[in-house]
Formats: structure tokens, sequence, C-alpha cells
């Protein structure tokens, strides 16, 4: 009996622990089951009235089968402007791009700086791909497929298409995702490994922050976007970014990166127009005794500017009357068909200036390098004592209305070119017989044979 007793309590014991065993598990069941409600839920319950209308459109049109295209996730007879904005919130939020901290007052004055707009909305619809909504627009780039966002309520930019949502299971739609690349291949290192992470995070903390190290970051990976901040938006306040890119187009270059032409001065569609200081800085920069090419580049710069001349002008209406005429055109000669057009354009007081800020840059490098050194000037006239950069003087000795304008404005506070104009005025060898400033009636000539009876 005893052993009896004994068994019976063992078996008893053992169905006991099996019966808590499988409590145990069905609750934990049940807990986890509870808790993946709970997650669901404040996923869900943290998104604001657009962003849930965004996730649930995406969803019915993932499950509409009469779609036999691609879904137009960025068409506007589907979302709303405020839905708009809402998709570059979730994917602000996807990125960690609020971690920046960027103010409002820093969005303006970078937009501002780098665009020529204080407000999104404020940007010329030629500059656009898509306007979505007053906050929400695609930049235009040469390359379409380069476009780029820019939300001024979520004060942050996107390099291509917003993040993309998914379904894990389409029949749920609190099941939604985000889809994103997990990295694409760089332009210019093909071995390296770029992730939509750092690129959109350098994107903000390069725009916004002004962060060299990103700066730098993409210059590597993404020369196309930095170097049409300045050739398509005029952008020249990044030393750096000045400095490359001169070195590139003056070398030739990517044509597949410097797909428009580029000069000294960018015209806004709305007709205002920016003289690039910060690459004419560069270009004193660069210049050096065994490298002209800035120098020179600059040097025709201000040739193009002085003169009227375009080689273009005979197409420039027929491009403007027909539309589909313009399709057919080169791109590369659509972009310099406006550019001469925006040129031609331009006062005779606004030319004066381009030109007497060009001046002003290449004169001390002028100073610097002439001696002795052709690439930099006449140096025959430099041994008679005229040292004026010759692009300067051509242009001065051709349109001598060009010289009393800029001289008329003191050189336009412009610190070189005022030295320069000093020294031609304290120049008695550039007066007339009637006291007139007239440099180009001096006879070059007669000078040469001075200076050649002095040296003997």
């Amino acid at each position: 009996m005893k052993i009896e007793r004994i068994i019976y309590v063992l078996l008893s014991a053992v169905i006991c622990c099996c019966c808590t065993e499988e409590r145990n598990r069905s609750e934990g069941k049940e807990k986890r089951k509870n808790m993946e409600t709970v997650v669901y839920k404040t996923k869900w319950d943290s998104l604001t009235p657009a962003q849930k209308s965004v996730i649930r459109k995406t969803f019915e049109l993932l499950n509409d089968t009469t779609v036999e295209d691609e879904v137009p996730f960025n068409s506007q007879d589907i979302f709303t402007p405020e839905e708009f904005d809402a998709k570059m919130e979730l994917s602000v939020k996807f990125y960690n791009l609020n971690n920046l901290q960027i103010s409002e007052n820093v969005f303006r004055r970078r937009i501002k700086e780098i665009f020529g707009y204080e407000k999104v909305s404020d940007i010329d619809k030629h500059l656009l791909w898509q306007d979505l909504s007053e906050n929400t627009v695609s930049m235009r780039q040469p390359n379409d497929f380069e476009e780029f966002w820019i939300s001024q309520s979520s004060r942050a930019i996107l390099p291509g298409r917003m993040v993309n949502i998914r379904f894990a299971d389409h029949r749920d739609i609190q099941s939604y995702e985000y889809k994103s690349d997990e990295y694409r291949v760089g332009n210019y290192i093909d071995t390296t490994k770029i992730y939509a992470k750092d690129i959109y995070a350098h994107y903000n903390n390069y725009i916004f922050n002004g962060k060299a190290s990103s700066g730098v970051w993409l210059l590597l990976y993404e020369k196309y976007f930095m170097y049409h901040l300045v050739m398509n938006f005029g952008y020249d306040g990044d030393s750096a970014l000045c400095r490359a890119f001169l070195r590139d187009y003056l070398r030739g270059g990517d044509y597949e990166v410097f797909d428009m032409p580029f000069t000294v001065v960018h015209f806004y569609p709305d007709g205002r127009h920016k003289i690039l200081d910060g690459v004419l800085q560069e270009v004193a920069e660069l210049s050096t005794s065994d490298n002209s090419s800035c120098f020179d580049w600059a040097e025709n710069e201000l040739y193009r500017y002085a003169g009227t001349a375009s080689k273009y002008a005979s197409s420039i209406e027929e491009e403007e009357e027909d539309d589909d005429e313009d399709r057919y055109i080169d791109p590369m000669m659509r972009y310099a068909m406006r550019l001469d057009s925006s040129i031609n354009a331009l006062s005779f007081k606004d030319r004066c200036e381009i030109v007497a800020h060009i001046t002003n840059y290449i004169y001390p490098v002028f100073l610097e390098h002439i001696d002795g050194n052709p690439d930099y000037g006449d140096v025959s006239m430099h041994a008679r004592g005229i040292d004026i950069p010759t692009s300067f003087w051509n242009a001065i000795f051709r349109d001598h209305e060009l010289f009393y304008e800029i001289n008329r404005n003191d050189g336009y506070d412009l610190p070189h070119l005022q030295e320069l104009l000093m020294v031609i005025r304290s120049d008695d060898r550039f007066y007339d017989k009637d006291g007139k400033l007239a440099p180009w009636e001096l006879d070059l000539s007669a000078g040469l044979e001075s200076a050649t009876t002095e040296e003997e």
C-alpha cells in the first residue's frame, strides 16, 4: 500500500508540473500577443491623421487589382497636398533626420544662400520637377533621374524618391513597413557601398548645417548633386566645393556630370542674376606660375560679358515659339541657348559691373605672375610699366564707355579694382591732350621706341 501511495503521489506531482508548464506557456503566448497588439497600436496611434491617410491610400492602391501600371505614388490626383507633406514627414522620421535639429531660421537662411529663395513656396516653377504643396517640392536637374525633394514643414531634403511604404500582410493595414535601398553603388568609386541613410544624413548635414565633413563625403559619392549646386542653382558659398568644381570643369570633366554650360554669372528664371564671387575667389587661389588655366577662363568670361555677340541668337526666337521643336534640340545646346539669351538681355550697367568683378579678382593674380610670364598677359606692355590685365585693356579699348561707367562707380567698392583705377588715373600717359582720361589713346609703338632707347 505504501508503494502504491508513493507512486500515486509522484504521478500527481508530474501531472501538476505539466499543467503548470502548459498554463505558463499559454499565458506567455497571450502576453506576447497582447504586447504585439500594443506595439501595433502604439505605432499606428503615433501617426498624424494625414500620415494615416497616406498609409491607407497606399494600402488600397497596392490591393487594387484594376491598376495595371506602376502604382502612381506621386500622383496629385490621388494624394492631397497635406498628404504629400505627410509622406515627407514619414521619410524624415524613418531616416532619423529630426535628430539634426534644424531650426526654421537656419532652414530659411540656407535655402536662400544655396537656392536663392527664402521659402520653398517661392521657388520659381521652372526650377521644379514637381510642385506638390506649399511645403513640398521636387527640384529639377538636367538629368531627370537626379531630382531631389525639399520640405519646408519637415525642414529636410531627400535625394531621389521619398520612402516607399509596403505591407508584410496585405490584409492588415497595420502591418505597414518602410522600404529603402540598403545601399547603392557609387558612380565614381564602383566598389564602394553607399547606404541610403548615410546619403540622406549627409545631404541634410551639409545643406542645412554646413558641415564640411559631409561636403567632403558628398564630393566623393554625390558629385553630380554637389556640382549642380554651383551650375544649376548658383551656389558659391563653399570654397572647397568651388575649388573642386573649377578643377574638374577646366580639365574637361565627366560629360555625365557637366551636362550643362557654366558661366561666372548665375541667371535665375525670374530674371535676377548673381555674380559668383566665390568662384572668382578660387580662380585667384588656384592660379599658379605653372598653370594659368583658371586665369585664362576668367579672362574669357570677361570678354564674354564685355561683348554682346551671340552665336545662338538666331535660334532663340524659334525655340521660344515652338516648344515641340525644343524637344529635338540637344539638351546642352538648349541650355547654351538660354544662357546666351540671358547674357544678351543684360543691361549695359549690369555688364559693366560683371566685368568689374572679374577684373577685381584677376588683377592681383596678374601682378603676381606677369613678370616674365607670357601666360598671364603682354610681357612687353609690362616692360613699359603698363600693368593692366590684357583682357581688361582690350575691353576698354573696344568700348570706352565701359571704362567710364566703371570709373564713375569708383570700381563698385571692389578693393583690387579700385587699386587698378588709381594706377590708371595717376599715369600721365593715359590722358589725352585735353586732359581727359583716355588710356586707349596711348601710342604703344611710341612707348616701345622710348623704352628701347632708354635700355640702350
